[in-house]
């Protein structure tokens, strides 16, 4: 129905000294409509994508001290998208191509290693639809200098700096081709190998040439009883600077906007039995941002006051007669915001298509060496959401009903695992559901494949 096609084709080698891995690869889909036909009687058009990807990893091993390790990578997509929220466009389309290259480096000493890392990124946008064409380029550099260093058994050092530079290519912006840097060196004291004790203690110096001096940091001490139960704890502060397309870019865009700062903490366990068939992981969190960046009803980048997230979640899995794993978790998350309206504090609950509530099931049987299949269940509570109402022009509140996925997977290897085949059933309850209001989503499709390896 989908017509949907996906092919990966990928060559490796090795020497002593050298070693590469090149792969490439073509995906086509007519889709389906990205907009959710209200009706079902509109006929709306579907919204077909092409992506081509290329990809190149080497290595290089002058001497048993030091390896280089270059790549390159380019993606190109293009596809078409609809108008908003159940409305219809045959014309909006998109292409976009992302160029990444750079190397990474290690050199090998006594008690340590150091670290050299640098990556280039060339993103280019177009967007061609009803109200205009829009161009967004955008340019990425990165050097970061690091290295691991054992003081002694117990101890070790993580220490380097990351020096990073933004650039939007667009004349037309509030600012003329606007750019920002950041310089950020950092340092970590491991402590491990303590009958069962390890902590991570860390910091990191942010220095942002539109934002100003930041310090982040985290603290995350663990402790293992009996080799069967761990408890940890993590504390962490975090920094956000808005990107320049928020800052500058043609449409929303603020150049007042504040960066984002935050603080989390998360606390939990984690049981397992010495023979690795009971594994349950408990955690809950919380989690307050401040400054949260938005994008309002009045189409611009903004900051809200005050971001408070909190919930838990419980991962429990089973290992049964070697051959069937089940795996399990629910989640539970909730959130609100504090912001001025009509020059008044005012809080509301604002985690935007997150349910509350979410859980799921997955259980896997490897029924021989050669068959594998499993079957996994998920369902989400309700969640609630904002369209941008095309005619009164301002955002509106919507509700998602909940949901349930079922899917299956089944695999069958041939000629000792060099050819395998596999078989995808999704959404097999058939479920018509929106993750975004206005939006549609696949109903039951299934994937089916062949793997082959010389």
């Amino acid at each position: 129905k989908f017509n949907s096609f996906k092919v990966n084709v990928g060559v490796a080698g090795s020497t002593k000294k050298f070693y590469y891995n090149v792969g490439y690869t073509n995906y086509t889909s007519n889709g389906i409509s990205e907009a959710k036909d209200p009706t079902g009687k509109n006929n709306f058009d579907n919204d077909g994508l092409t992506q081509k990807a290329l990809q190149a990893n080497f290595g290089i091993h002058p001497t048993d001290m030091l390896s280089i390790k270059p790549f390159v990578r380019y993606n190109y997509f293009q596809g078409k998208y609809d108008a908003g929220a159940f409305t219809d466009d045959t014309k909006d389309k998109s292409t976009s191509t992302l160029l990444n290259f750079g190397t990474s480096a290690q050199y090998q000493l006594t008690k340590g290693v150091i670290h050299f890392l640098y990556g280039y990124d060339q993103s280019n946008r177009t967007y061609d639809d009803t109200y205009g064409k829009y161009d967004y380029k955008g340019r990425f550099n990165q050097v970061e200098l690091f290295f691991n260093y054992d003081l002694t058994k117990q101890i070790q050092f993580l220490g380097g700096a990351s020096q990073q530079w933004f650039k939007m290519l667009d004349t037309t912006a509030t600012e003329k081709n606007p750019k920002t840097t950041l310089t950020s060196p950092y340092l970590s004291v491991f402590l491990h190998n303590t009958g069962g004790f390890t902590m991570e203690v860390g910091g990191r110096y942010n220095q942002h040439s539109k934002y100003g001096n930041t310090f982040t940091y985290s603290f995350n001490p663990s402790y293992i009883l009996n080799n069967s139960l761990k408890i940890f704890f993590n504390y962490s502060t975090g920094f956000r600077a808005p990107s320049l397309n928020q800052l500058y870019g043609q449409y929303g865009a603020n150049p007042d906007l504040k960066a984002e700062t935050s603080n989390n903490i998360e606390s939990g366990f984690q049981f397992f039995t010495s023979d690795k068939k009971i594994n349950i992981r408990a955690v809950a969190f919380k989690r307050q941002i401040k400054d949260v960046i938005i994008y309002t009803s009045a189409g611009r980048y903004s900051n809200f006051d005050q971001q408070k997230d909190y919930g838990f979640e419980i991962e429990p899995s089973v290992n049964v007669a070697k051959k069937i794993t089940i795996k399990a978790f629910y989640a539970f998350v909730t959130g609100q915001v504090k912001t001025q309206v009509a020059g008044r504090d005012t809080t509301y609950n604002n985690l935007l298509r997150r349910p509350k509530n979410s859980m799921g099931v997955n259980v896997g049987y490897q029924i021989n060496p050669k068959l594998y299949v499993s079957i996994n269940l998920k369902t989400f509570s309700v969640r609630n959401d904002m369209y941008f109402d095309l005619n009164s022009f301002t955002n509106q509140s919507a509700s998602l009903s909940g949901y349930q996925l079922l899917d299956a997977y089944g695999e069958y290897k041939f000629l000792k695992g060099n050819l395998n085949l596999f078989a995808q059933l999704k959404n097999l309850l058939n479920q018509d559901y929106m993750e975004v209001y206005g939006y549609n989503t696949m109903r039951f499709n299934a994937v089916i494949g062949v793997k082959v390896k010389f």
